[in-house]
């Protein structure tokens, strides 16, 4: 989570929530979400910075360069769920322990 969070304020983003899922075949995937909105080439880019794939991350700068608004897809089973992880409530952390603001 400080991870996260130190590499979007870099870029002047504020972390609202995190969800996990675990893929079976390709590991953890986080949704991330941020304030304010950002374009789909910072989104990418931060992507990038927080492990996503390099090929994915190509994948996704040609979609962006073409105009594809929905440049940014995961393809999961429709049942499945993340579980929310953090929140910016001052309880960030799954046990309820008071999270560190940075």
């Amino acid at each position: 989570m400080r991870t996260i969070r130190a590499v979007c304020k870099l870029h002047q983003v504020e972390v609202l929530s995190v969800r996990m899922r675990n893929s079976h075949s390709k590991g953890l995937h986080f949704y991330i979400d941020v304030t304010p909105a950002i374009e789909a080439e910072v989104a990418n880019k931060l992507q990038f910075l927080l492990g996503d794939d390099c090929r994915r991350v190509d994948f996704n700068h040609a979609r962006i360069r073409s105009g594809l608004n929905e440049w940014n897809k995961l393809f999961e089973r429709a049942e499945a769920r993340p579980r929310k992880i953090y929140t910016d409530d001052g309880y960030g952390l799954r046990d309820g322990t008071r999270g560190s603001s940075y």
